[in-house]
């Protein structure tokens, strides 16, 4: 470890030899750095509420914080993380400062994390498995008492390791390039893909910055940056064009200069050019994916839908995606956010990319962005049974958008994140056929109804170690419609029950006279009567331990639920 910070400080020391738009440290003040040289360990212990123990600088705040040899480990797979500097005064230099650090990703968790300059947020893009890599913010707004806080991307598997956090300022004219590098990565011949590359600068000189690129296949129609534009918060945009001709891997370089920059600034640019197999359905595209082997299949060759498609649901997790058209549904697994601009509703096309057999769950995980053709568009649900969601992964409503009608689910309490839900459907029930996968369910927290509903969702083919795989129903968000009441809502106020929980006997408390059934969780019918207008009193001193569910009908047919705990 000593051996560490000897190294680090002498990158420090080092920097007036690097170029690239990196600040000469012989004028620049430094005002905080951290190596984490005193996280030796790497143990599941949360070392949150002791940093002062493990950094050079005390102050330190976080949540989700974890040693790993020699640097922070930040958040859980269920939890996002953060870590925050001491109160700094970034004051001078008129409040611009730099920030620079290294980091990387936990294994497939996300490749993005922020950067919080008190309540500035800063995206930062790139993260890799495996790999420390160095990045750089530019950030305003300064003040004798700032904070900078580190933090994962969103709600859960957006852990990340980070390193050798650096804080100046200088004086020093310098250009940072969001992001760092552009691969483009398969793009159909003679098709042409675009990236956008953010470009900010501090301490330039009033020279405009000249814009050049080289080789084959890349092109861009910035030429000039004015620096006045570059040296604000947002930054300036430049659009680079990749159309490939032949089967080939191609690279070219982005440069700037002038401005008072001592040397060029470079952007690496690759891309190659792949052969594309066009499909017009979904139903083609999913016949297309490697076949199920019990496990993950991954498929190699690129394909294409040209048809249209409408995006049903999404979810922030992943950049997963659900498309559907008159043929088929298909998830998009977009980790690295290469589909973007599109919202429930879009209708879509051209959509490009692998395809993987998950498990069971066929995937599409995509290379290039989509074209959207129009919004505001619907997709009716398909109607199914608990009889539908079955083990077959070949079934055909995976994927698709669908309505589970007159359902109880069999849980009681609230809803959580992640978890399995049984579900009785006209005297059928079924274990763990409901998936709330969906971590930001607006659902989330609150109360599992106690009453029938209708559930509309995406089918999902999902299992796990001690859960069996077969086809299940995620619950879209309330606002659009993933709960609502199937039949007239059981009313406190119109069947009163009590006690509930009950052990001996249960008092029914009616408005007018009405049938109750009594049945299990599975299904099976326990009991039934007639009760009269007013109070009634129940006997259950024969039903075991459990969940039960009292079904009410009226002379008119009309059908109320509620739950009843034994104890």
């Amino acid at each position: 470890m000593i051996m560490k910070t000897i190294k680090t400080l002498f990158a420090t020391l080092l920097v007036a030899l690097l170029t690239g738009g990196l600040f000469s440290s012989l004028h620049a003040q430094q005002i905080l750095f951290e190596d984490f040289s005193g996280m030796t360990d790497s143990t599941t212990t949360e070392i949150s509420g002791s940093l002062d123990n493990y950094t050079q600088v005390p102050g330190w705040t976080g949540n989700k914080v974890y040693q790993s040899n020699g640097a922070a480990k930040i958040g859980t797979s269920s939890v996002k993380g953060y870590i925050t500097t001491p109160a700094l005064d970034l004051s001078g230099n008129g409040g611009n400062f730099t920030i620079r650090f290294k980091a990387r990703r936990w294994t497939t968790d996300q490749q993005q994390m922020k950067v919080f300059v008190n309540e500035t947020e800063h995206l930062v893009q790139g993260l890799i498995t495996n790999v420390m890599t160095e990045f750089t913010v530019m950030a305003t707004g300064g003040t004798s008492n700032t904070l900078v806080k580190f933090e994962g991307f969103q709600a859960a598997n957006s852990r990340f390791f980070i390193d050798d956090i650096e804080i100046f300022q200088s004086t020093d004219p310098a250009l940072i390039l969001s992001p760092s590098s552009v691969n483009f990565g398969g793009i159909e011949l003679n098709g042409n893909a675009t990236a956008t590359v953010t470009v900010r600068g501090a301490n330039l000189t009033s020279d405009d910055i000249q814009v050049a690129i080289t080789g084959n296949g890349f092109t861009t129609t910035t030429t000039q940056l004015a620096t006045s534009s570059l040296m604000t918060e947002a930054g300036v945009p430049v659009v680079v064009n990749f159309n490939p001709t032949a089967v080939a891997d191609y690279t070219g370089t982005l440069t700037f200069t002038g401005g008072g920059l001592a040397n060029p600034v470079t952007l690496d640019l690759s891309g190659s050019g792949i052969n594309i197999t066009a499909v017009s359905t979904l139903a083609e595209l999913r016949a297309a994916a490697p076949a199920y082997t019990g496990g993950t299949n991954n498929g190699t060759a690129v394909y294409k839908y040209t048809g249209e498609a409408i995006v049903t649901h999404m979810q922030s997790f992943n950049n997963v995606k659900y498309i559907q058209d008159a043929t088929a549904a298909i998830m998009i697994y977009d980790p690295t956010g290469k589909i973007s601009g599109v919202e429930i509703g879009e209708k879509i096309t051209n959509v490009m990319g692998t395809l993987t057999n998950y498990y069971g769950m066929i995937e599409l995980v995509p290379t290039t962005n989509c074209t959207p053709i129009s919004a505001f568009n619907s997709v009716t649900p398909t109607e199914v049974t608990l009889a539908d969601l079955d083990n077959d992964h070949q079934n055909s409503i995976q994927s698709k958008l669908i309505k589970l009608p007159n359902v109880t689910v069999n849980e009681s309490g609230n809803w959580a994140t992640g978890k399995y839900y049984g579900a009785t459907q006209a005297g059928v029930s079924k274990d763990s056929v409901i998936y709330t996968d969906n971590f930001s369910a607006d659902y989330i927290n609150t109360a599992i109804p106690s009453y029938i509903v209708n559930l509309t969702g995406i089918c999902l083919y999902k299992g796990g170690a001690s859960i069996p795989q077969m086809n299940r129903i995620v619950i879209l968000n309330n606002s659009n419609n993933g709960i609502t009441t199937s039949i007239d809502e059981y009313n406190h106020s119109f069947i009163k029950l009590a006690p509930n929980p009950a052990s001996q006997f249960v008092r029914v408390q009616l408005q007018e006279e009405m049938n109750v059934e009594i049945y299990s969780m599975t299904g099976a019918l326990l009991h039934s009567e007639k009760l009269s207008n007013g109070e009634n009193t129940i006997s259950v001193s024969s039903l075991t331990t459990g969940l039960y569910i009292l079904r009410f009908t009226d002379n008119s047919g009309k059908q109320y639920n509620s739950k009843l705990q034994i104890q």
